[in-house]
């Protein structure tokens, strides 16, 4: 595949995706790719829920298009030659005289700093997930040995697990010795695992309108080691032509105007907002919507009601279908549900696809008359049931 120049690899890959069709989602060797479109699908819901659900199949073709060009695009080199690198502060120069921590996100080319940072010798070390180490390990130490820069700071690229439990000690280490330390902040592992009330590297914020729970290990390493942040922020265009811009936030006047915790939490804060900011006009470039899911505590539903111990007035409620719950239809015979509570996802009856759509806008409901939903009866046993199982809930 060397002989094949990035363009015409970028246009297979659009090809190959523009041939599964969303009503062949349902076969069986398209079941990968539905569990996929249903998953982020669901999370696009969520967190922009002013995108139709119709123009989802193609918004998650196109995010696939963009993670799958990630991860090839660190194997041709010439690509850096034609990014623009845009460092207003000339950060990527001072990695001689002062170390960094490298803040990146897996939007656009997000591998090419990595190559930039390595054609300017700067001495850095990366750290990455046991997945990504186990993955990419010997194709990362070839790709960074493959860069022949006369005098070589390190000769090999220094790779730390994310899951070292001394992983903040080494790289304070690190950074004190004149290393500069790259890290993904947004990686799909360890959030899933976790007490989200009660573990406290966990930082419940805002994210696009919803709520997620950062890590804060990046802010926390700034703090202790007094170094400053650089975050890179990767995009391409519409002709695959790639930018990279290096922002600075510069930690020596907010450590000393911040206590630790106050300072921990600002930074993280500020971190997301940098990645929040990116989505809004460039969402399809981020492959974090595969996994987002892992980073918000999704069994945060609202109480059951039961009708044993709540009393209340069908006349005067509003009832709506439980956000947790995300409806998908092909056609008649295949209908699905996820149950974002645990991402589960169940075939359902078109009956039942017809009565929770009805509740997608709030809905007065009254026992003094019967409900009919598209010329079907509903019967209040079974509203009921829909009620007690949270697929439907007050307003």
């Amino acid at each position: 595949m060397k002989d094949i120049t990035f363009s015409q690899r970028a246009k297979t890959i659009k090809q190959d995706l523009n041939k599964i069709k969303f009503k062949d989602l349902g076969k069986l060797e398209n079941k990968g790719i539905l569990w996929s479109y249903f998953v982020v699908s669901s999370n696009l819901l969520t967190f922009l829920p002013h995108i139709k659900p119709e123009n989802h199949y193609k918004i998650v073709k196109d995010i696939q298009y963009h993670r799958s060009l990630s991860e090839i695009d660190i194997t041709y080199p010439s690509l850096i030659k034609k990014t623009k690198v845009y460092d207003k502060y000339n950060v990527v120069e001072s990695c001689f005289s002062e170390s960094y921590i490298f803040v990146s996100y897996h939007a656009g080319s997000y591998n090419l700093f990595i190559r930039h940072l390595a054609n300017k010798n700067v001495p850095f070390c990366v750290v990455a997930n046991n997945d990504y180490l186990e993955k990419h390990k010997i194709t990362a130490q070839k790709l960074y040995s493959d860069v022949s820069v006369q005098n070589k700071t390190l000769k090999n690229l220094q790779l730390f697990s994310a899951e070292d439990p001394k992983l903040l000690l080494k790289l304070i280490r690190k950074l004190r010795e004149g290393v500069s330390v790259y890290i993904f902040i947004d990686g799909n592992s360890g959030t899933k695992k976790n007490d989200f009330n009660n573990d406290k590297n966990l930082l419940k914020i805002n994210f696009l309108g919803h709520h997620i729970y950062a890590r804060q290990g990046v802010a926390l390493l700034a703090y202790l080691s007094k170094s400053s942040i650089a975050t890179i922020i990767a995009k391409r265009n519409l002709n695959l032509n790639n930018t990279i811009k290096v922002n600075l936030i510069k930690t020596n006047k907010l450590i000393k105007k911040y206590n630790r915790n106050d300072f921990v939490s600002l930074i993280t804060k500020k971190l997301y907002k940098d990645l929040e900011s990116f989505l809004k006009n460039n969402y399809e470039q981020w492959s974090g919507w595969f996994y987002i899911h892992n980073f918000f505590n999704t069994e945060e539903l609202t109480e059951n009601i039961t009708f044993e111990n709540k009393k209340f007035s069908f006349g005067t409620k509003k009832f709506i279908i439980n956000e947790y719950y995300h409806l998908i239809k092909y056609d008649d015979e295949n209908i699905f549900i996820v149950m974002k509570n645990n991402y589960r996802i169940e075939k359902i009856e078109k009956y039942l696809y017809e009565v929770l759509t009805y509740f997608e806008k709030p809905k007065i409901i009254t026992s003094e008359k019967p409900l009919i939903i598209n010329y079907q009866k509903v019967s209040w046993g079974f509203l009921k049931e829909l009620i007690e199982l949270n697929y439907i809930k007050l307003l």
